[in-house]
């Protein structure tokens, strides 16, 4: 009997593995794949998709590979690792991958593999109207010298369309590759910035999982509200981050026999996920240390400097136990006061009791949402002044109790958080942020913060909470601005903020909220127009790959909050 049959679940809900019946068609994977498809049907030629690990890349191209499966007039061709030795062995691999026969007698060189590959080309698209696809998978593999055989791929054309479609999945550092090899990058057709969920689509994707994995589309397992906000919170909102801890909570509540997913549980899973890591990351550098001391003493250190040294590099050392491995965002777990404890364990018990036996979604949530509100219930207060009173709540506001404030707030009361890299100081992330940095907006980042004894020393690894700070004047509406990207999170706006201001123009970073879109962070060029054909002229002067996602914004909605001047 499987794990999951105890819970009367007829597939495992959180398999790591991409099963296409378990994709959940979040805005922004939807609208890649299906860009993707139509440029593939208009053979438009290379095709690129950039995201983080655990984004869904690997999902969508084999979502993508499975849109084409059936038809005869599109052959895909899939090579999953790219790192080749030289540029023979990577056109044998793409050669034999098309079926091509190798004569007899005729001698391997690059320029006979070339000829063959575009005679083959020509004769599938040209003579028998079929279109073939090359999809490469972890793409920032790729050396330069496939690059440069795939650019002269992309000249084997007609007039109309080009011979060979091009799809590369790659990890942000492909990004750096782009920008130094502006001949492949200009012939890029679509580029798609793939980042994670946001807190809505994580709760539907979840739910969306169990149903899937449900007898009869009804999960018997509800997450509180207050459990999907911590998962988005530790997550990120990445998916497989999201599917690697649903997993670990699904089995906790099979052992503890329970069918209510809580907070309290989501944060016990987080910290034996976190013990699991410390104790594997402590032996290996006390190890390391142990080897430090010996060589020490071996070239016979004064006493008095070996103890100093030693003190500090322990301090360094177990410091850093808090941290994941460079490039991943550390599971942070805070301890819960007194009110977020009876908020939860009054909102578990609110399902509990409506619930006996089969849980029925409709009537536990229901009973939630009456619950939560009469606990979160508060005076009529302006949108702007909600958040400076979370803020200046007596109870210091950590990543729990800014959890708790977003209830009662429109919009949540933080903005994200931010992983410091070598060089970064907290003020320059303040003015990145916010669009500028004093005593205030250091003062309440420092209150959102208590973990860090001291802002001014920040070292790698660090994490940075942000909360929400109303802007005390709205952008000017006789004003055009020109967006250049729009981001669902706090990580990667920064991120392409920092990778790209001042290479192109001046950029600057505006995060707002408002009821349709909810919290958005829109990458902007700084300078500002009073006149529109001058900001369409300023999109035209910016590279292909931004100015085909850049336009036009003049108006932000209807009681839209801004987070930065």
């Amino acid at each position: 009997m499987e794990y999951y049959e105890i819970l009367n679940l007829i597939k495992e809900p959180f398999s790591n593995s991409p099963e296409p019946e378990f994709f959940y068609q979040s805005p922004q994977h939807v609208e890649c794949l299906q860009n993707l498809e139509l440029a593939i049907r208009l053979r438009r030629g290379l095709n690129v998709v950039i995201g983080d690990v655990g984004t869904g890349k690997t999902t969508i191209c084999r979502q993508l590979i499975g849109k084409f499966d059936g038809y005869e007039d599109i052959r895909t061709h899939l090579i999953l690792d790219p790192y080749f030795s030289d540029s023979m062995e990577f056109l044998s691999a793409v050669s034999r991958m098309l079926g091509l026969e190798k004569k007899q007698g005729t001698p391997d060189t690059e320029w006979q593999l070339k000829e063959d590959i575009k005679k083959y080309l020509f004769e599938q698209g040209v003579d028998k109207q079929k279109i073939v696809v090359l999809i490469i998978d972890e793409g920032q593999k790729i050396p330069d010298f496939c690059l440069e055989v795939l650019r002269e791929f992309l000249n084997y054309e007609t007039n109309e369309y080009k011979l060979l479609q091009i799809v590369i999945f790659a990890q942000s550092e492909f990004r750096k590759t782009l920008q130094e090899r502006s001949n492949f990058t200009d012939r890029i057709n679509f580029l798609y910035d793939l980042g994670p969920l946001n807190f809505n689509d994580t709760r539907l994707m979840i739910r969306y999982r169990m149903e899937k994995a449900s007898k009869k589309g009804k999960s018997p397992v509800h997450f509180t509200y207050l459990a999907m906000r911590a998962i988005y919170r530790v997550t990120d909102g990445y998916p497989r981050r999201i599917v690697t801890l649903c997993h670990q909570i699904i089995l906790a509540i099979i052992i503890q026999n329970r069918t209510v997913v809580g907070r309290s549980l989501v944060h016990a899973c987080v910290r034996r996920e976190v013990s699991d890591k410390v104790r594997v990351i402590s032996w290996a550098r006390v190890t390391v240390l142990s080897g430090v001391l010996v060589v020490l003493l071996i070239l016979g250190l004064g006493t008095g400097q070996l103890k100093k040294l030693v003190y500090s590099d322990i301090f360094h050392l177990f410091k850093g136990l808090s941290l994941t491995e460079e490039g991943t965002v550390p599971f942070e777990v805070a301890k819960a006061n007194d009110q977020d404890l009876a908020l939860q364990q009054k909102t578990e018990s609110v399902v509990n009791n409506s619930v006996k036996g089969p849980l029925s979604r409709k009537s536990s949530s229901s009973s939630i949402e009456i619950e939560l509100e009469k606990e979160t219930k508060t005076k009529d207060i302006p949108v702007k002044e909600l958040a400076s009173v979370a803020i200046k709540a007596k109870t210091e506001v950590t990543p729990d109790s800014a959890l708790e404030a977003s209830i009662a707030l429109p919009y949540p009361a933080m903005l994200g958080k931010l992983v410091v890299k070598k060089g970064w100081i907290v003020s320059k992330m303040i003015a990145a942020v916010y669009g500028f940095c004093d005593p205030k907006h250091l003062r309440l980042v420092k209150e959102a913060n208590p973990h860090m004894r001291n802002l001014n020393r920040v070292v790698a690894g660090n994490v940075i909470n942000f909360p929400v700070i109303p802007a005390e004047s709205n952008p000017p509406m006789w004003n055009y601005f020109v967006q250049i990207a729009k981001r669902d999170d706090l990580g990667a706006a920064h991120r392409l903020l920092y990778e790209n201001s001042n290479k192109i123009l001046p950029l600057q970073m505006l995060p707002y909220w408002n009821d349709h879109e909810g919290l958005k962070f829109s990458i902007l060029l700084k300078e500002k127009f009073t006149d529109k054909e001058l900001a369409l002229k300023a999109i035209g002067g910016l590279p292909p790959p931004i100015s085909s996602d850049a336009k036009i914004i003049s108006e932000w909605g209807e009681n839209t909050v801004f987070f930065a001047n």
